[in-house]
């Protein structure tokens, strides 16, 4: 038994570390992600574990580097950033300060726009809530609590890694204790597909609640 836990905490580690593109920023964070798309500003990117999740931009100059899921690596230098987190909020708080004929906030496709600007989902929020309706603050908190509940997808990676483990230390035992290894494996993989669900329930829930309060908005 020492033996097959010794293994497949082995694979896990080896299945976790090198199944996607790592991110390491200036901070010393680091992102697991699936690279899309990397301009001359920008890297955009899917985090690891969502593939029908939101894309995410990151500005290059908050990139040291990005290694990749071959095992080659970019390196990059200092740049000056396109439009910081803090600059984003700032022209949302602006937002209120200026005339505009049209106030209703613009659903395309997974984004939304108001003022002619883009917003992310905290700038959303920020928005909606301008409005001081129960209803819409309702709603705000159900799209925030089922942001969070996506990324129980996340669990699904080390449960996976396991279960594969398990699979193939069984090729290499024999009879009862083979059997017990590759049922452990088979539950785990069965239960590790059932996180990605969990993950995607919880994004179309919060992009319902987030379109039913933008509803709320604009006809008020």
């Amino acid at each position: 038994m020492k033996r097959f836990l010794l293994v497949a905490i082995t694979l896990l580690l080896h299945f976790c570390m090198n199944a996607q593109d790592t991110i390491l920023k200036r901070d010393g964070s680091k992102i697991l992600s699936k690279i899309l798309e990397i301009s001359g500003t920008e890297v955009k990117y899917k985090k690891f574990g969502l593939p029908d999740g939101p894309d995410f931009i990151e500005d290059k100059s908050n990139i040291q580097s990005i290694r990749y899921i071959n095992g080659s690596k970019d390196e990059f230098e200092i740049q000056p950033a396109k439009n910081t987190p803090k600059q984003r909020e700032t022209n949302v708080n602006q937002y209120s300060q200026q005339v505009y004929t049209d106030n209703t906030i613009e659903i395309r496709g997974r984004k939304f726009q108001y003022h002619g600007n883009q917003l992310n989902d905290k700038e959303l929020h920020r928005v909606l809530l301008n409005k001081d309706d129960p209803r819409i603050e309702a709603l705000v908190k159900k799209a925030r609590t089922s942001k969070g509940l996506q990324y129980v997808g996340f669990a699904g990676i080390p449960v996976g890694g396991f279960g594969l483990g398990a699979v193939v230390l069984s090729a290499f035992l024999k009879g009862q204790e083979a059997t017990d290894v590759l049922t452990f494996g088979a539950v785990c993989c069965a239960v590790a597909v059932t996180f990605p669900i969990s993950t995607l329930h919880f994004y179309n829930k919060r992009r319902a609640y987030n379109e039913e309060a933008i509803e709320l908005y604009n006809t008020k």
